[in-house]
């Protein structure tokens, strides 16, 4: 069974949360080739305006373009490593409590708080060898309230999930 060995980063983008797991001691120079698995995206009522195709698009362009850079090669049949993903979005609300500032000047009892709709999504990428084992998973949470801020949220995890892919870990180049 892999330790998982997991970073924390936080981006400021679009309110942000990714956790990248890995077994720090996995050699991945063996992987050579990818190919794009399962995925399955879970949008909220709102949301579905969005087109489902349109965003598993800009998922599998981003993640092969980004594997692509670390010097794999996509392959239409069973790759070195396997990339699934799913992503659930979910409808939430933000109240806040704006103070006596947030008011307009000289009306009493004027409510001090606002409202904010957002979308709160979980993206999670799983990379799996040909054995099935996860050896690298990206786990994010991000707020987007339109489809552009979507796209370009799908493209920074991305990036940010796989920047380290690939370089030795600390403790291995040391020695």
């Amino acid at each position: 069974m892999l330790v998982f060995f997991l970073f924390l980063v936080t981006l400021a983008g679009n309110a942000q949360d990714i956790k990248i797991e890995f077994d720090k001691n996995h050699d991945f120079s063996s992987y050579k080739t990818f190919s794009l698995g399962e995925s399955e995206i879970i949008l909220s009522n709102d949301e579905e305006t969005i087109d489902k195709p349109k965003i598993d698009t800009w998922v599998k362009d981003a993640i092969a373009s980004e594997l692509e850079a670390k010097g794999l090669k996509k392959t239409d049949s069973a790759g070195d490593l396997t990339i699934s993903y799913v992503i659930n979005s979910v409808q939430r609300s933000q109240i806040e409590n704006v103070g006596p500032l947030g008011g307009t000047p000289g009306v009493i009892d004027q409510p001090r708080s606002s409202m904010r709709d957002y979308n709160l999504s979980s993206f999670i990428i799983d990379l799996k060898n040909k054995s099935n084992d996860l050896v690298w998973r990206v786990n994010a949470q991000t707020r987007v309230s339109s489809s552009v801020e979507t796209q370009e949220a799908i493209s920074e995890v991305v990036t940010k999930g796989f920047k380290n892919y690939g370089k030795p870990s600390k403790n291995k180049r040391r020695k």
